[in-house]
């Protein structure tokens, strides 16, 4: 049976060698109990999961950080001088060098790029570097919280790196839903995602803003009294809540633009983002009496 090359070779270019490890260190953390609708912490995550995870953790983060050094000068990711590694690389027949460590890859990112973490962000760095040291060669063992806190402020470094670095979104490299929402769960991914879906939203009222005051008398005409609900800008019933002009104040004085969600309670129109926790005031009273 013929095979061509393309089925045969396996090829993984740091990019995305990096990333899937990464992916698959987050997938080991939130296991299969995770559950996106329930609270999801330290306590959760199987003795395994935080071995495995950190182990992938950190090789990914590894090979981002000679991602990095490789747009810059490709033989900045193999140990020796410049000259040593281009004289191993011109050989024919050569046996590819070893690559540098994470001391000699932040030393060089240094050098080089002149990239410098902070000292908070080496600090949860070399953090994860001393439990993935135990984790492959000793017994493991360590306080979940910690760890917990640990790998969440890894993550934090990791996303941050890919954005400012290597621009990458780390949400942006993955099909599968369920990892997805697992991705969300990084502070400073759901923060970007917060805000760009706030952006998309400033620019799409802003859009029907424009259209309604073109259209202003033909859009009120065919509205009905329940398609109001009072304006949190001017306190007048006049804010639109529903149809294409939704969380637009009609009244000429105000003109406030606002988001429209439910209430996750009584499933009442209330000002706020449909993708974050809103309750009406009857609901938030209701609650607090009980």
């Amino acid at each position: 049976m013929n095979q061509n090359n393309d089925e045969i070779l396996l090829k993984l270019n740091l990019l995305d060698n990096g990333i899937d490890f990464i992916l698959k260190g987050i997938d080991e953390i939130y296991d299969e109990t995770y559950d996106s609708e329930s609270y999801y912490g330290a306590l959760d995550v199987p003795p395994s999961g935080y071995k495995y995870g950190c182990l992938n953790l950190f090789s990914g983060f590894l090979l981002l950080l000679k991602e990095r050094l490789a747009r810059h000068l490709p033989e900045l990711i193999y140990k020796g001088t410049l000259s040593e590694v281009r004289a191993k690389l011109a050989k024919p027949n050569r046996d590819i060098p070893n690559t540098v460590n994470l001391d000699e890859a932040l030393e060089r990112l240094e050098i080089g790029p002149k990239f410098v973490f902070s000292d908070k962000e080496l600090k949860t760095i070399r953090g994860m570097q001393s439990f993935r040291n135990k984790a492959e060669h000793f017994e493991v063992a360590g306080n979940k919280y910690e760890l917990w806190s640990l790998v969440s402020k890894f993550l934090i470094v990791v996303d941050n790196f890919l954005i400012r670095e290597l621009q990458i979104n780390i949400e942006s490299s993955i099909q599968s839903e369920e990892l997805f929402q697992k991705i969300k769960r990084i502070e400073s991914v759901w923060k970007r995602l917060q805000k760009q879906r706030k952006e998309a939203w400033k620019n799409d009222i802003s859009v029907q803003f424009n259209r309604f005051t073109l259209f202003r008398e033909k859009v009120l005409s065919e509205l009905e009294e329940d398609d109001f609900m009072e304006c949190p800008s001017c306190g007048d019933e006049s804010l639109i809540i529903s149809g294409d002009y939704s969380g637009i104040c009609t009244n000429p004085d105000c003109e406030g633009v606002f988001p429209i969600a439910q209430c996750d309670r009584c499933y009442q129109p209330v000002v706020g983002f449909n993708w974050e926790s809103n309750l009406c005031e009857y609901c938030e009273g209701q609650i607090e009496r009980e």
